[in-house]
């Protein structure tokens, strides 16, 4: 296993050079449940790509807007962004995402494909993608 850190203090790399799989995992699972991250909620990712900076960020604003309606779901649901993505423009497109966590990704998917629909059927976006993935493998 090779694993690329900034400091060799980092609980990673000191369990790591122990060879305390354990004690790392320990560590580890106290953060995601404190953070609440996997696997103690699931993932969405939704990345809205376009050629034109502002129209992919009011676009992606509306998605968020019409998901507004997760909030009223007795789920516990936390929704981030949009923001730039980390590599912000490719292939002379911008990059925006939003993160939704929740604690059963399948109760929003109607919510979630009914946001996706209007988007498409808005002129305004005709040149803007939406695309969403849940449990991605990573949220880059």
């Amino acid at each position: 296993i090779f694993c690329l850190c900034d400091t060799a203090a980092s609980p990673i790399a000191s369990g790591e050079q122990n060879h305390s799989y354990e004690k790392f995992y320990e560590g580890e699972i106290k953060v995601r449940k404190a953070m609440w991250y996997p696997p103690f909620c699931d993932l969405v990712s939704v990345i809205v790509t376009g050629v034109t900076e502002n129209i992919t960020v009011r676009c992606a604003n509306s998605f968020k807007k019409h998901i507004t309606g997760l909030n009223e779901l007795d789920s516990k649901i936390q929704i981030l962004g949009p923001i730039p993505a980390h590599i912000s423009k490719i292939k002379n497109k911008y990059v925006y995402k939003i993160l939704i966590k929740c604690e059963n990704a399948d109760k929003i998917t109607d919510i979630l494909s009914r946001a996706q629909e209007d988007i498409r059927k808005n002129k305004t976006y005709e040149y803007v993608s939406v695309v969403i993935d849940k449990n991605p493998n990573s949220t880059n």
